[in-house]
């Protein structure tokens, strides 16, 4: 049965490691042992994660990589491959956020969040799992959320993005099973990340407003820790999809219980973001 025991010595590969989620996860992967490829665009911020990595004893690579350039991730491919002795796991964890509703959002901005949160996902499976089925071992993640599960009033796009990294970590893990390989979706709910502060926002709609999005954040989300310790028991138990908090478990049942109940909860949920 697939899934990843022990993580002494396994070479883990993380986009987005520079801050919030991804570097928690980085962290948590090598204080289990494992050995490190950090990815991010942000480099200053990189090599301060790495140094963390290497104090606590782990082999560590940084690597400059927009996930929106195919290039850039085929590339880190390659380098795993000659450098770092092959990705045994990948998280695909490095994405953007958007709000505003459907008709205040332009289909380019449809296209740039789909170009970071689903194919940059995308491209790194295509680049990383031949090797892994080839060594019929290995583990993905992928960061979805808990709004691709249930979205949200003002999410569609980046919802969107999010359901689509869902149904596509669902198929491929029936896909890879037979190869070894296990594949995760983590679905985090209300993290304390400055994700929401580098948010793109429409408001003309009379959606809830940045600031008051980011003190909801702030104020009421849980540190990246707890989706790192989430992860690395996703990993270990092969889990496929994985709420990650209360506010991620609770409307998952609720929708599947009822549609109308759901959708009252989500209104009051948007109105009270919004400081109605």
């Amino acid at each position: 049965m697939p899934g990843i025991k022990r993580f002494q010595d396994e070479t883990a590969v993380v986009t987005g490691a520079a801050s919030g989620i991804g570097r928690a996860t980085a962290i948590a992967l090598a204080q289990q042992g494992a050995n490190l490829v950090l990815a991010d665009i942000q480099k200053d911020r990189l090599d301060v994660v790495a140094e963390q990595i290497r104090l606590l004893g782990r082999p560590c690579w940084p690597r400059v990589v927009d996930v929106s350039v195919p290039g850039d991730i085929e590339n880190l491919a390659r380098f795993v491959e000659s450098e770092a002795g092959g990705a045994t796991i990948l998280f695909n964890n490095a994405g953007v956020a958007m709000a505003g509703e459907v008709v205040d959002t332009s289909l380019d901005d449809f296209r740039w969040i789909m170009g970071i949160n689903f194919w940059g996902p995308l491209v790194g499976i295509k680049a990383f799992l031949p090797a892994m089925i080839q060594r019929k071992h290995g583990h993905i993640v992928s960061t979805a959320s808990f709004m691709g599960l249930c979205p949200t009033p003002g999410t569609a796009a980046y919802s969107a993005t999010k359901a689509a990294v869902i149904a596509l970590s669902e198929a491929l893990r029936q896909e890879v099973r037979q190869h070894n390989i296990g594949v995760t979706a983590i679905c985090p709910g209300v993290i304390n990340t400055s994700i929401v502060e580098s948010s793109r926002y429409h408001e003309a709609s009379g959606g809830a407003s940045k600031e008051s999005t980011v003190a909801f954040y702030r104020d009421r989300g849980w540190p990246p820790d707890r989706v790192a310790q989430a992860v690395i028991k996703a990993i270990r138990q092969n889990k496929g999809i994985v709420p990650v908090g209360p506010e991620a478990w609770a409307p998952w049942y609720i929708k599947r219980f009822s549609q109308s109940l759901y959708e009252w909860g989500t209104q009051l949920a948007w109105r009270r973001i919004r400081g109605d």
